[in-house]
Formats: C-alpha cells, sequence, structure tokens
C-alpha cells in the first residue's frame, strides 16, 4: 500500500521548508514499512520517523526542497490481514509544512485529507511567499478525486508571461482528451473549469501545463 501525502498549491522552492506531522494508523490492519522521499518534495531533506506503536512522527530540519508535482512524500504499508474487508483507519494531525522566506515571516500550509480506494490525499492550502516574478506553477485541481456529484473541476495555474501557453488534459496512454487553455496570456495566476465528458472512464487522468519547454502536470483522478 503507497500512500502519497500531497500538498498543494503555493510552495515555494526557491525558500527553505520544514514538516512536522504525526500519522496515526489502525496495527491490527496495517503493518508499516517506511517512507519513500524518491521524487518528492522532501526528496533533498533529512526526513527522520520516530515511530510508536500504531503513530509515526514525521520530522524534517528547514532545507530546500525539490521542484516536483506536489508529492510531499510516501507512506509504506502492507496489510496484516488481506482477507479481511475492514476499512483501515490513517489519521493525520499536529501537521506543520512551513516555508521560510528570506526577510520576514513564513507560512503554513492548512491540510485537508481526503481518502479515494487505497490512496491518501492530503491537500494543503497554502498563502505564497512574495515573489520577485511570477514562476511557472500548476496547483492541484479541486475537487479532487472528481466524484459522481461533481459536474467540474477547478484548475489554477501561474504562468510567466514570457511564452505561448497551453493546458491539456491527458489520459493514462498520454492521448489529449481536452484542450483548457491556449495561447498567449499576460503573467499572472489564471483558473479554469474542466468538466469531464460523460463518455470518459473512471480512472487517472493528468492535467498539463506548457508554457514554452517548461513542463509542470497534476494528477487528476476520476472516479464517478
Amino acid at each position: 500500500l503507497l500512500l502519497p501525502i500531497m500538498v498543494t498549491p503555493g510552495l515555494d522552492y526557491r525558500q527553505s521548508l520544514e514538516l512536522s506531522l504525526r500519522v496515526q494508523y489502525d496495527r491490527t490492519l496495517l503493518r508499516y514499512i517506511g517512507i519513500d522521499v524518491k521524487g518528492t518534495i522532501t526528496e533533498q531533506l533529512e526526513v527522520a520517523v520516530d515511530r510508536k506503536e500504531g503513530e509515526l512522527h514525521i520530522t524534517s530540519p528547514p532545507g530546500i526542497p525539490a521542484d516536483t508535482d506536489g508529492v510531499l512524500l510516501f507512506l509504506l504499508f502492507s496489510a496484516v490481514d488481506t482477507k479481511s474487508a475492514l476499512p483501515a483507519m490513517i489519521k493525520l494531525s499536529e501537521v506543520s509544512v512551513k516555508q521560510s522566506a528570506l526577510f520576514g515571516d513564513g507560512f503554513d500550509c492548512l491540510p485537508e485529507v481526503s481518502l479515494h480506494g487505497g490512496r491518501v490525499f492530503i491537500d494543503g492550502l497554502c498563502d505564497p511567499l512574495l515573489r520577485l516574478r511570477p514562476q511557472l506553477s500548476l496547483e492541484a485541481n479541486r475537487p479532487n478525486p472528481i466524484s459522481m456529484t461533481d459536474q467540474q473541476t477547478l484548475i489554477t495555474y501561474t504562468i510567466t508571461g514570457r511564452a505561448p501557453i497551453r493546458l491539456e488534459i491527458h489520459d493514462q496512454f498520454g492521448r489529449v482528451q481536452a484542450v483548457l487553455e491556449e495561447g498567449w496570456k499576460d503573467a499572472g495566476t489564471y483558473s479554469v473549469f474542466w468538466a469531464p465528458s460523460r463518455s470518459l472512464p473512471n480512472g487517472l487522468y493528468f492535467c498539463v501545463l506548457l508554457e514554452g519547454g517548461q513542463v509542470r502536470t497534476r494528477n487528476i483522478v476520476l472516479a464517478r
């Protein structure tokens, strides 16, 4: 069982980041294996895990985060009894994901936790630091996953204005299912809604933002 902890949006990858969070889990159903930070925001940080019965305390001192797609780290568990169909409890508490600017105060991310199938998504609402100029970024869509009651999802992105942009939705095979934005835009932050077609099957999709030679991607789960 691979559970991603995802923080969105507003991380400034030029500033230091530190984190502290506690994970409670049902140890009668789940067996903790470890964490995986490869390819995540915390890949370059010194992440430590203090393990107790049914609880993990994950911390990291200040360090420069990696510019990735929003996954803070992965939790690895195995099932104690794969024959059981009981839901397994996983809960986060005392979450602090903090960045520090070169001058002035930092900010805290306020996480929201949702469970979809066997994957836990922790979305963080962050107030971005003051930046000298806009940086290309793509925030996680909301809501995500897109459930049966949702008609559309909001996608927010920031561009530099130095090249034409294109915002697309791809399926898991790389096929373009929708083009949401295309052409020149001034530097700044924009939002657009995507209303998935009824003919699209449930599964994993990718939101892809292109500006010049730069690319940003986000995962979108369709579960109607």
